[in-house]
C-alpha cells in the first residue's frame, strides 16, 4: 500500500455532508489520518468566506485551497500562493460576458462579490443559480453596485463565475473565451461557468503544495464529485471519485468509492487505504 502524506478533499457532495457539515465520523477519522503523519488539505471552488466555519478554523487543516486553486492558504503563517487572473484577461472576459445574459460572480480578497442589483430571487432564478447556491449568495456573498466597473481592470481576481439563462450562449462564451489563452474553464453546476488562470486549478494547486512540503505526487490521494475535481484527480497519485459523482468524473477517476458524502468519505478513507 502506498505511503500517502496529502489528502485533498473536495467539499460540497465530497466532505461536507447533506446539511453542510462535517460529521463527527469525518473528524475522528482526519484527526487519526493527521496522526498518521497525513496532511489533511480542503479543496474547494468556494471562496474562503464561502467556507463554513468548520473549515476554515479546522484545527487540522493548516493549508486550504480555495477558488478553484487560485489560492493555497497557509493558515499556519497567514500566507497565501497565488495564481490570479491576469489584468488583460480580465478585461478581455468581461468584454465577452457583456455579450450574454449571465448572473456574475467574483472572487477576489478571500471573499465572493456579486451585483446588488441583480441579486434577486427571481433573477437568479432567470439564469438558472440552484436554489442552494441563491442561499450561499445571500448569506456569504458580498452584494455591490457596479460590480463589472469594479472587477474590469484588476489583476487580484481569483475567479470569474458565470451562470447562464441558455446553454447556447454557455457554450459561444466559453469557446471565445478559451480562445483568449492564459485562462481555464471548469464547472460545478449546470448552465455554469468558473473562469480562473491557467496557473490556477485544484490539481496545479495540489501540486505546488506537493512541492512546497516535500512530498511527491504519487504520494497524494485526491477526492471529489463534480466536473471541477477533474484535474485534481488526474494531479493525484491516487484520483478517487464519491458514489454520488458526476458520471463524467466517474470515467476518468482511478477508482469510484463506496461511498457517497453522507457515508463519511474520511473514515472510509482511513478504513480502505490506511489500515
Amino acid at each position: 500500500m502506498a505511503n500517502y502524506k496529502i489528502i485533498s478533499l473536495d467539499l460540497d457532495g465530497t466532505l461536507l455532508n447533506s446539511e453542510q457539515h462535517v460529521s463527527e465520523e469525518n473528524n475522528k477519522a482526519i484527526e487519526a489520518l493527521v496522526k498518521k503523519g497525513v496532511l489533511f488539505v480542503p479543496n474547494s471552488g468556494r471562496a474562503l468566506n464561502e467556507m463554513p466555519n468548520v473549515i476554515r478554523n479546522h484545527p487540522h487543516a493548516r493549508y486550504i485551497i480555495y477558488s478553484d486553486g487560485a489560492v493555497i492558504y497557509d493558515r499556519e503563517r497567514n500566507t497565501r500562493d497565488t495564481a490570479f487572473i491576469d489584468a488583460d484577461k480580465c478585461r478581455a472576459v468581461w468584454d465577452i460576458l457583456t455579450d450574454y445574459e449571465h448572473f456574475a460572480i467574483v472572487h477576489r480578497d478571500e471573499t465572493a462579490f456579486a451585483e446588488a442589483k441583480k441579486s434577486t430571487v427571481e433573477c437568479m432564478n432567470y439564469h438558472n443559480v440552484g436554489l442552494g447556491f441563491q442561499e450561499m449568495i445571500f448569506e456569504k456573498n458580498v452584494l455591490i453596485d457596479g460590480l463589472v466597473a469594479d472587477c474590469h481592470d484588476r489583476d487580484d481576481l481569483e475567479m470569474i463565475c458565470a451562470f447562464f439563462k441558455n446553454d447556447a450562449d454557455l457554450e459561444a462564451c466559453s469557446a471565445r473565451v478559451k480562445a483568449l489563452g492564459g485562462l481555464m474553464i471548469v464547472s460545478s453546476f449546470a448552465h455554469n461557468i468558473e473562469i480562473i488562470s491557467d496557473r490556477a486549478g485544484k490539481g496545479k494547486a495540489l501540486r505546488r503544495l506537493a512541492d512546497m512540503v516535500g512530498a511527491s505526487y504519487d504520494e497524494t490521494i485526491a477526492v471529489g464529485d463534480s466536473s471541477n475535481d477533474a484535474e485534481l484527480l488526474h494531479a493525484a497519485g491516487l484520483g478517487l471519485a464519491m458514489k454520488n459523482a458526476w458520471d463524467e468524473l466517474k470515467q476518468i477517476a482511478d477508482e469510484v468509492v463506496d461511498c457517497t458524502n453522507d457515508e463519511h468519505i474520511a473514515k472510509y478513507l482511513l478504513e480502505n487505504y490506511f489500515n
